[in-house]
């Protein structure tokens, strides 16, 4: 039996956003499945040497038998980091314990338990591995791009381009299928009426939202294909979720929002 570990990588620091990946992990011990999993970089507002150096993974765990959200469930989780493809060279590794929510959804920040050493993104190869109950999900993955601003944070400028030229990150999370806020930072959501269509409604305190001057990006966490859409009402981001039919449907998703400099 095989069940299906979808993990977006949207690790940010200094607003850089690295590209999403697709895994397969053979499941033959029927071990629970994380799926839609998010992993973003702590962005601390300055160059502070005591901002932390962490690492966010949030995601939802699956029964691999009946594929329902694993409620309430108390998990072994380990993360590990490695030089080399084959896994034989380990750099970086924190077990925890961690319990879902009541959908299903979990977060927890590597580097929480055991010092993360960010000397390690210096611009070698480095591959992640994740089990839960000891049974490994997917083939190891290589860590890209993003992970690597550790280490650029202390140079004066990356390819080129300073700080200055990167876009900033101001909100981001989890909103469930009825607009509550699932987790993130920076923001409210719910649904309202806008143009007399049911929407999901995103408040971000102090920011007057408009698309030409922030860009939204907008994972739909549905079990079925649908279309998502952004735009701006009286200040705030709306998003709207369409199916294949073209009806709006309620889902989860997650989000965030960059500032253009």
């Amino acid at each position: 039996m095989q069940t299906l570990l979808r993990q977006v990588f949207v690790a940010i620091l200094g607003g850089v956003v690295a590209a999403s990946i697709l895994l397969v992990a053979n499941d033959t011990e029927r071990q629970p499945s994380a799926a839609l999993a998010q992993v973003t970089m702590d962005s601390p507002t300055s160059t502070d040497a005591g901002a932390p150096h962490q690492i966010n993974y949030q995601g939802q765990v699956y029964d691999p038998t009946s594929g329902a959200p694993l409620r309430n469930a108390g998990l072994n989780f380990s993360f590990r980091i490695y030089n080399n493809p084959s896994g034989t060279n380990q750099l970086f590794r924190e077990d925890k314990f961690i319990t879902t929510n009541i959908d299903g959804f979990f977060s927890t920040k590597l580097g929480e338990l055991v010092t993360l050493p960010t000397s390690i993104f210096d611009g070698q190869e480095l591959y992640l591995r994740i089990y839960i109950n000891d049974q490994e999900l997917g083939p190891i993955q290589p860590i890209v791009y993003v992970p690597y601003a550790m280490w650029a944070r202390n140079a004066d400028s990356v390819g080129g381009y300073g700080e200055s030229d990167l876009p900033k990150l101001i909100a981001y999370g989890v909103v469930d299928d009825d607009g509550g806020r699932e987790s993130g930072e920076n923001f409210n959501s719910s649904i309202q009426e806008v143009a007399g269509q049911d929407v999901y409604v995103i408040d971000i305190p102090g920011v007057d939202h408009s698309i030409n001057d922030y860009t939204t990006i907008v994972t739909p966490a549905c079990a079925r294909p649908v279309v998502s859409g952004v735009g701006t009402s009286l200040g705030d981001l709306v998003v709207d979720i369409w199916d294949t039919n073209g009806n709006r449907t309620r889902c989860t998703f997650l989000f965030m929002v960059l500032a253009r400099n």
